[in-house]
Parts: C-alpha cells; sequence; structure tokens
C-alpha cells in the first residue's frame, strides 16, 4: 500500500482560435487551474488499484471537474 499527498496545476490552450470557438484562447499564467487531494494505491491481483480524491480549487463556470479517481493497472 502506498499513499500521497498532491498539489496539480496546468490546462490545455489553443492558439489557433476562430471568431466562432466558445472558450478559446491564447496561453496565459493566470488561466492555470489548480488542484490537490490525496490517494492510495493497492498492488492486487489484477494489478495496482488507485482512488484519489481531489479538490479543483479554481475551475472555469463551463469546466468538468472529478473530485474522485479511481484505476486499475499500471501506475506511472
Amino acid at each position: 500500500m502506498r499513499s500521497a499527498f498532491f498539489f496539480d496545476f496546468g490546462n490545455v490552450f489553443s492558439d489557433n482560435c476562430k471568431e466562432y470557438q466558445f472558450n478559446c484562447y491564447k496561453p496565459s499564467i493566470d488561466d492555470l487551474r489548480y488542484s490537490y487531494g490525496v490517494g492510495i494505491t493497492f498492488v492486487t491481483g489484477f494489478g495496482p488499484m488507485s482512488f484519489a480524491i481531489s479538490k479543483p480549487t479554481n475551475a472555469g463556470q463551463y469546466e468538468e471537474t472529478k473530485q474522485f479517481q479511481f484505476t486499475v493497472g499500471n501506475v506511472f
């Protein structure tokens, strides 16, 4: 069993914006999104099972966020 605390930040940008595209803009440090959380990994007969709970801190109005993640298989 292994546990982790994490702080994560990033965003996805497009610099080829068209007039009709919504929420498309040039990269800016002010537009980075942040989250923090905890995670745990168990090694099982199926492979590693990981659970993570996070708290997005500054999501935009139309952005989809996830507070819980579950994975089975290889981890980096």
